[in-house]
């Protein structure tokens, strides 16, 4: 077993930038951290994150997943090839993913999302949404805000939606629940 570990300890008070990368390896904390900027990165690795509170967050890996089970603050992560989920926290997000699915639930703030080939997920969000897929599924549950959602291979399912949108698909069917119309909605197959 050859695993290298390296801990890092900051005093408890900590609250300025902190930045993390690793070319080969997880990064990872059961910590609250409160911040006043995170950043991680991992070529060939995993960020699996407890809270982040910061004025912004960045995280991407080259090949990994990445987990927030809270990310408060403005959001901008990526992943060439593995999963991004945030389970939580307000700010306005920027999640990209060239290969993987992407899972938001319970944030709040705008909301742009795109990935080349993977399903995207969204669940108890509040604010506008922008999602786009090139090749993949969009599911968008219990939501409110105006949802722009663009699918060039994929279906597109919305339910329990409070707003209006703009949906469309080249190739796959638009699914559609709404708990309320609050603006107008468009529909392009």
């Amino acid at each position: 077993n050859n695993y290298n570990r390296m801990e890092v300890y900051l005093p408890a008070d900590y609250a300025g930038a902190l930045s993390v990368s690793t070319s080969s390896g997880d990064i990872s904390s059961e910590l609250v951290f409160k911040l006043k900027q995170f950043k991680s990165s991992c070529s060939s690795g995993d960020i699996d994150m407890n809270e982040v509170y910061a004025d912004e967050i960045n995280a991407s890996t080259s090949s990994g997943e990445i987990t927030f089970q809270k990310a408060q603050g403005k959001r901008n992560i990526s992943s060439s090839s593995g999963d991004i989920k945030i389970y939580g926290g307000n700010g306005d997000s920027n999640l990209e993913a060239s290969s993987g699915e992407i899972t938001i639930e319970k944030a709040m703030g705008q909301l742009k999302v795109n990935t080349t080939s993977g399903d995207i997920k969204i669940i108890g969000t509040d604010g506008d949404k922008e999602i786009e897929t090139s090749s993949g599924e969009v599911t968008i549950t219990k939501s409110t805000g105006f949802v722009g959602a663009a699918a060039s291979s994929g279906d597109i399912r919305i339910t329990t939606l409070d707003g209006g949108g703009n949906i469309s698909t080249s190739s796959g069917e638009i699914y559609y629940e709404l708990a309320e119309v609050t603006d107008d909605i468009k529909k392009d197959t």
